[in-house]
């Protein structure tokens, strides 16, 4: 019994001497360079930018309407050595929603449009069907009932060519809502995907062509364009999160059908150029009034969300973050005194040692001078990080001892072996039902989009399920043995 003990001690002294040194080497190479200049923006970023791998990014200042900063750092990616600049265009993610809402509040003001109109109206395929008697302003904001997880069924379709969004929106027709239109908000990609549908119908061209004519254009966004468009060079590479560094993409990840919901490339001069005109209160990419309308809750039930904006009244912003593979972005205003924050990365977001949308949040937070709790999850991230990592090793090592005491096994009580087994067989069977069933339907993702945003903690969570199950079918194997004997 001592020697077993002293087995146990050993192990787990090893276990905890690991998940400490790869936490300290983790914590040590993430430690991101900066100027020495002490100014508070230098000072802001230095923070920021410490305890996390990010390949590069692009920030913008706007103060009473005016741009006053711009930064970029980094490369444009990893494999090289070419370096972000202000004017290196990047994927904005869901900040590019806001875009979307602006295109149609166009149209509306344009007679071609209404908000309140059911989307069968423009679309025939949702003639008479459940999702038919959403209406455009219940899609604008995520009141329509379609969910996260049926919002994200097709991250993974990366077609690019005119027809993508139509088949998709097709597709849709054949969803019935989680919920009845206008009960509740559930954020959901399917509603811009209808909502880019519609614009293409009615203003007759392609999405992508109506937002670079309509919106980049006219607000000299000389440096963006929109996926499934007339592609810029020079554009950053995305990197995925990869156990505490981040690998560059080679390909591109989003398909032309993806484009309303996450589909604008931009620079952190450009977005903040599209930030002070939707601040201006002035009647010109459309009218002040339905500006406000965009920015303002969309009822008293839900009242952090707008048409395209999410809304924080503690803080007086109108915000969006996006997150799209490799990339991560957020877009901060405050109308009232017209002041904004962009933040663009070419890397990925991931719980533990690549939190990028954390570093967002909190350099807003500094850089707009708002009182606020920090985001992130600080030590504890990394430790639940480092222990996940280690559990499938733990198991195959419970297994293998399992394996080598087989012939110990027939010495015990009979209840003391099945109590073991059914124990070994229920964690088999809990991580199958989280993995395939749990987490799809809290995170609101399908497993192959989580293994193209986060293929580091994909691995973890199908390596733990693989490795449960290995250990539930030792010891079955071994009962079955006890039993034969």
């Amino acid at each position: 019994m001592k020697i077993q003990t002293f087995q146990f001690d050993k192990l787990r002294t090893f276990l905890i001497l690991i998940s400490l040194f790869i936490t300290l080497v983790m914590t040590t190479k993430n430690a991101h360079a900066q100027s020495s200049d002490t100014s508070a923006f230098d000072k802001t970023l230095e923070n920021a930018f410490s305890t996390t791998t990010l390949p590069g990014y692009s920030l913008a200042l706007v103060k009473d309407g005016e741009l006053v900063e711009v930064r970029a750092g980094g490369k444009i990616s990893l494999a090289g050595d070419t370096p972000i600049t202000p004017e290196t265009p990047m994927q904005i993610g869901s900040v590019s929603k806001s875009f979307a809402a602006l295109a149609i509040m166009q149209l509306v003001e344009a007679g071609k449009l209404e908000l309140d109109t059911p989307i069968e109206n423009y679309l025939p395929e949702f003639t008479d069907k459940a999702a038919g008697s959403i209406t455009l302003r219940q899609a604008m904001s995520h009141t329509s009932g379609l969910s996260t997880l049926q919002g994200n069924q097709t991250q993974t379709d990366l077609s690019m060519d005119s027809e993508a969004l139509a088949r998709r929106v097709t597709d849709l027709s054949n969803v019935t809502p989680e919920l009845q239109p206008g009960q509740a908000f559930m954020y959901s990609n399917a509603n811009y995907q209808i909502v880019g549908r519609i614009i293409e119908l009615v203003s007759g061209t392609s999405y992508a062509d109506y937002v670079q004519s309509k919106i980049l254009m006219p607000l000299t966004m000389t440096d963006s364009y929109v996926i499934g468009g007339n592609e810029k060079n020079g554009s950053a590479l995305g990197h995925l999160p990869w156990f505490g560094s981040q690998d560059p993409i080679e390909s591109l990840l989003m398909g032309a059908g993806s484009s309303p919901q996450g589909g604008v490339v931009t620079t952190a001069t450009d977005l903040s150029k599209y930030a002070i005109v939707m601040m201006n209160q002035k009647d010109d990419i459309i009218s002040a009034q339905n500006k406000r309308l965009m920015m303002s809750p969309v009822s008293e039930a839900v009242s952090h969300y707008g048409l395209g904006w999410s809304i924080y009244p503690p803080l007086g912003l109108v915000w969006h973050n996006g997150s799209n593979p490799g990339f991560q972005a957020q877009l901060s205003m405050n109308p009232e005194t017209q002041d904004a924050f962009v933040f663009i990365a070419n890397g990925g977001n991931s719980y533990g040692f690549n939190e990028i949308s954390a570093v967002g949040f909190n350099l807003t937070l500094e850089a707009m001078q708002l009182e606020g709790p920090k985001g992130g999850g600080g030590i504890l991230s990394k430790a639940v990080f480092v222990a996940a990592t280690l559990l499938p090793f733990l198991l195959i090592f419970i297994a293998f001892r399992n394996w080598q005491k087989r012939e110990k096994m027939a010495q015990h009580s009979s209840l003391r072996r099945w109590f073991v087994t059914l124990t070994y067989t229920l964690i088999a069977a809990l991580s199958c039902w989280a993995l395939f069933v749990s987490i799809p339907l809290m995170f609101g993702i399908p497993l192959d989009a989580l293994q193209l945003f986060v293929p580091d903690w994909s691995l973890i969570l199908h390596a733990i399920v693989f490795t449960s199950i290995v250990l539930a079918m030792v010891r079955i194997g071994l009962m079955i043995g006890v039993k034969r004997t």
